[in-house]
Formats: structure tokens, sequence, C-alpha cells
């Protein structure tokens, strides 16, 4: 029997309650106000969650590298924000989601060949691919388990509280890169695996040529569970999952060309009202002519058999007075990264009229979609432009809580922004 290679060795360590650091200068504006700034003990931030406590405590997790786990930091007064706890593991991949009392930290070994159909030059080992916290102290989050299985890893899973969490797996046995990955996280101390879904012609010699597909999580459940929508690549499929060990197509939408094979070429879908949905791919490479435009829209999926492409996001445009013209011109990755996470969450904002989403270098945008058929740019923050010679990426991940505090992660400098929206668009029904 070869032996477990284990990311879950866990080292906790209560932080030194570090505060919000000075706000960095630099960053311009529209609407929007910059509200404090914390760096990391860590060299990257990227996924975020978020808990209320009983006591009426804010807390928002992020996901990190270097060291891996993730950091728990009150919230609870967005101006002073502190770190009150650290957890490190092994491989943690800075991929976090949670439901309850219930945390999910994806663990991964690192890409070597990103976006090409075969990401890890190394072979696939036995390893735990996520680690299982509960968190109803985020004080003292305790490890309850892991999930292990022979492959490389997990990006970005969905847990949305109930019986089952769904993993983007990179796992032996498939092209491309990942898949889904369904557990049983009922009995939380010992999860178990109820099945797996790829797209058609995905898994090793079935006899299927096609391009290789990719799925890059997390995926979209409906309401009462039947339904997922998943953006993987090379499109938007919805899924009957009324049996989650075997989910069948309903429907799906083709996108052609992208910008490259793999999980950035078709990167987030997300629910807005009426039964539209938002899907973005990702920019791979910097500037704008060297690989196919980064794309995000608007699907009408009323009718989850035949999904519409009906209204698409236009590129956002240089602050006045920026010394650029355009976005295009600088180095680094130009295109929509992240929108607002964890929406099943009851705590944070759910896009009915306005979203927000993450660009890289061109930081955040604001969008009024009260009109799902016209997504207009209202709003833009941009930290001063990072310097990709160093390895710098801008602006990542992103999470606005119902109190309207938006928390954004800058990547490889390692630091939380807190801001909040100033504008006329309002997020009611």
């Amino acid at each position: 029997m070869k032996a477990l290679l284990t990311i879950g060795a866990v080292l906790l360590t209560v932080a030194a309650s570090a505060v919000a650091d000075p706000i960095p200068s630099g960053w311009q504006a529209k609407d929007v106000k910059p509200v404090a700034y914390l760096n990391l003990k860590a060299q990257r931030g990227f996924k975020l969650t978020m808990k209320r406590t009983d006591a009426g405590r804010w807390y928002l997790f992020v996901g990190t590298t270097s060291p891996g786990g993730f950091h728990v930091i009150d919230v609870t007064d967005p101006a002073k924000p502190s770190i009150v706890k650290v957890i490190e593991s092994e491989r943690g991949s800075a991929q976090v989601t949670s439901a309850g009392d219930l945390l999910l930290l994806g663990a991964q070994l690192p890409f070597t060949d990103r976006g090409t159909p075969r990401p890890f030059r190394q072979p696939a080992q036995d390893l735990e691919l996520v680690t299982l916290w509960d968190i109803k102290d985020p004080l003292n989050p305790q490890q309850l388990s892991s999930f292990s299985a022979r492959g490389w890893g997990t990006h970005r899973n969905g847990y949305f509280g109930g019986k089952y969490a769904y993993l983007a797996a990179f796992v032996e046995g498939y092209q491309g890169q990942s898949i889904l990955l369904t557990l049983d996280v009922s009995d939380p101390r010992h999860p178990t695996e109820v099945g797996r879904w790829w797209w058609p012609g995905q898994r090793d010699n079935d006899g299927v040529e096609q391009t290789p597909m990719a799925f890059h999580g997390a995926p979209l459940l409906n309401r009462d569970g039947t339904m997922m929508t998943l953006a993987y690549a090379p499109g938007i499929v919805n899924l009957d999952v009324h049996d989650a060990a075997y989910p069948k197509i309903i429907g799906k939408i083709v996108f052609s060309p992208l910008t490259q094979v793999g999980p950035p070429s078709m990167h987030t879908v997300a629910q807005l009202p009426n039964d539209y949905l938002f899907f973005s791919t990702e920019p791979e490479k910097p500037g704008c002519e060297s690989e196919t435009l980064a794309q995000a829209g608007i699907i009408n999926n009323r009718d989850p058999a035949n999904p519409l492409l009906v209204a698409r996001f236009g590129r956002p445009s240089a602050p006045p007075g920026a010394p650029y013209k355009t976005f295009c011109e600088l180095k680094g990755r130009f295109g929509l990264h992240n929108i607002n996470a964890e929406t099943h969450l009851p705590i944070t904002e759910k896009p009915v009229k306005r979203m927000f989403a993450t660009y890289f270098l061109a930081g955040l945008r604001v969008y009024d979609i009260a009109n799902p058929l016209f997504p207009t740019e209202v709003a833009y923050f941009v930290p001063q432009i990072p310097d990709w010679d160093k390895g710098q990426r801008g602006v990542e991940d992103v999470l606005v809580d119902t109190r309207g505090y938006v928390y954004m992660t800058n990547g490889s400098e390692g630091g939380i922004w807190i801001v909040r929206y100033t504008g006329a668009t309002t997020n009611g029904s």
C-alpha cells in the first residue's frame, strides 16, 4: 500500500492581534471609498468566506499561501480589522468555502504547467484533497477530518450547507484538468465520495476525441438542490442532480474561442434574478492582444435545456488623468477574475440590482444590473498598478457583506482592502 501524502498536517498558531495598516497611496476611485487595509501574515491572500456569531461579531476567513491555510480576521468594525487566528496547512491552496459551522479548506500541489491539458508535471499521488473544519468558534477552529484521493488537489470548491460539498478536483484518470467530485459531509468527521461528473470525452481512453475540458468551480446549486450549473470549459452546463451520484446533462451553451484550455478559460457562473446567469472567462497573459478576449456576459437560463447568451460586459476604461490611455498597454493581466463570493451565506450581499467584480490590475468594478440586458459600470476602485515584473497580479477575490462593506484580496501583495461603495445604485429588490 502506498503511503498517504498528508496535506492536513496542520499547525495552529494564534497571531499577535495584527491591526489595520495605513491605507496605501496611489489609488483612484469613483464612488468607492477606502475604509481600511490589512497586511496578512502570508505571501498571498486569495479566496474569502465569512461568518457572524450569535454574539454579533463578524469574521472574515481568508485562504492563504506561504504559509498555506487561512487567516481569521475580526471585521466587526471594518475600519479596525484585526487578525485573530492563523491556521497553517502544509499544502493549503488558498481555497476556502463555508456554510454554518463547517469550512472546507482546499489543498493542492503547485501548478507547474498552468493552463495546459496536464497542469502538473509530477505524477498523481495519494493525498488529501480537502480538510474539514469546525468554525463554530472562529477564534479556535478545529480540524474534523480530511478527504483523500489519488490526484493533485482541489481548486475552487463549494459548500452551501446540508449534506453535500462539491469539489473541483484534480484527480487521476482524466484529460484536461479538474472534474466535479461530490462529497457526503453529513458526518463531517467521516466525509465520503458520492460521485463524479466530467464533460463527455474528458475521461482517459474513453474513445472520444475532444479538446480537453475542465471545471474551475465553484458550482451553482438551485434553491431546491435539484439542478446544478457549472462553468465548465468550454461552456456553461446545467445538470440534473436529483441523484447526486449520477448527474445528467439538461442543457449547455458552448463558447468559442476561449482564452485557453483549462479552468481559467471558463471561470465563473453565478445566479442573478429571474433565472439570468452571470458568466466570465479569465485572462492568463498580459495585455489584450496575446490571447483571445476574456469575456463576461449574461445568460437567459429560463429554459435550462437551451441557455441563451443575451448580454456582454465591456472592457473597463482607464481612470481620468491616469498616466496610461488604456489598461491594455500595461504589463499584467487585465480581465474579469471574480465576483462577489459565497452569496449563499445569509450575511453576504446577493447580486440583485448591482454586482461587484475584480479585474486584476484594473481593480474593483461595480455594475448596475437592474436591466440585465444592459449591464453598466457605475463605479470603480483601482489601487496602485501592480508590478508584473515582481510577480504582482492586482486585485483578485471579492466578498461583500450585507452591511455594504467590500473585502478584496490583492493576491501576491499579501493584503486585504476594505472599501465601501458610495454611489446611487442600490441593491433593493
